[in-house]
């Protein structure tokens, strides 16, 4: 049974875009080149620790634009029976980059020319 705080009306529904959150950040880049060289750092540790073993590499980009036959391919990899499964994306952020971060155009120009570019085109 849900308490009585999960059954009140919070006015927002994710179905309904134009109720969303429009919630902005502003991020640091300095901060955020040490974020992703502690991600590549732990990516390589990874990658080591199973290096003599089979491993299923998972992209979010991958994922989201085919997700249906990526699930798939994920089923056969862990020996279960493929089945189609229902996914639901009404929780993907619909906006662009430029339109969530603050300071998008000063991280784009921190990061050209650097291996993290893409992430910002």
């Amino acid at each position: 049974m849900l308490g009585k705080d999960c059954q009140k009306d919070w006015g927002l529904s994710i179905k309904d875009t134009a109720k969303r959150p429009t919630i902005q950040i502003t991020l640091n880049p300095a901060q955020y080149k040490v974020f992703f060289e502690k991600r590549e750092r732990y990516a390589e540790l990874v990658r080591e620790r199973f290096k003599d073993r089979d491993l299923l590499k998972i992209s979010c980009e991958t994922l989201a634009s085919d997700n249906s036959g990526y699930l798939q391919t994920v089923q056969t990899n862990f020996c279960i029976q493929p089945q189609s499964l229902p996914v639901n994306d009404l929780k993907k952020e619909l906006r662009e980059l430029k339109d969530i971060i603050n300071n998008y155009d000063e991280l784009y120009r921190f990061f050209v020319n650097t291996k993290w570019s893409s992430y910002f085109e």
